[in-house]
Parts: structure tokens; sequence; C-alpha cells
């Protein structure tokens, strides 16, 4: 084969001249359409279905934060997931374990307060100066 930029002989399978640079009419075995591209993931709805298991495992212990961030994430993910195409579940089901979590500590918390305030009420309040 020769090269039609300057027509010195080069390789059968040369992508390039390797007297003058040219590009040649081989094909590249690093050619960008054959390469294998990364595949988009939706990365917000997998940190919002983690973040959501991890809320309801430890939720109270954290004052829900990892909770609301879930819910969050989920929701964001749920939002590329029209674009990507990817990950429309997990984000689901990162919205909906937060949600009940969330509302669970919140209904734990209400009891909580209100079986304090009626302990202040009957006057069984704990006395903290004397623990005996």
């Amino acid at each position: 084969m020769y090269c039609k930029n300057c027509g010195n002989q080069i390789a059968e399978k040369a992508v390039y001249c390797v007297h003058c640079g040219a590009a040649t009419d081989a094909p590249s075995p690093f050619n960008r359409q054959s390469a294998v591209q990364a595949s988009k993931s939706n990365g917000f709805a997998i940190a919002g279905f983690v973040l959501a298991l991890v809320g309801i495992l430890i939720g109270w212990a954290t004052y829900s934060v990892t909770c609301v961030l879930g819910l969050v994430f989920s929701c964001i993910g749920l939002s590329k997931s029209k674009s990507i195409g990817k990950g429309k579940g997990l984000s689901i089901a990162g919205i909906v374990i937060s949600a009940v979590t969330i509302a669970l500590i919140i209904i734990f918390a209400l009891c909580y307060v209100f079986i304090f305030i009626l302990s202040l009420q009957n006057g069984a309040a704990p006395d903290y100066r004397n623990p005996y």
C-alpha cells in the first residue's frame, strides 16, 4: 500500500504514514465507534436507595438525616431516570423507604413527647437530683 499524501510505501494495516504522518484509509483498531463506552448509570438513584436503607436501620440514631438525604437523592435520581433511562425502580424504592422511615420517626417522637407530658402532669417526673 502507498501513502496518498507522500507516495511512499507503507504497511497494509498502517493507520498513519510513517514518513509524513498522514492518515490512511485503513480501519483503526482504536476506532471511536467500536470502542466500548462506559454505560451510564444513575448514581443518585443508587445513593438514594442506599441512604434510605441506612436510614431505616439507624435513622433513629442520626435524627433521620440519612432518611432525608435518601429522600433527596432518590428524588433527584427519579428526575434523572427520565433522561438516562435507568434507576427509576431504585429511586421509587428509595423515596418510599425514606418517607415511611421519616413518618415512623416523627410518630415515635410525638408519642415520646406525649408520654413525657402525661408523666409530668401525673407527678411521675423523674427526680434527677437523687439517683437512689
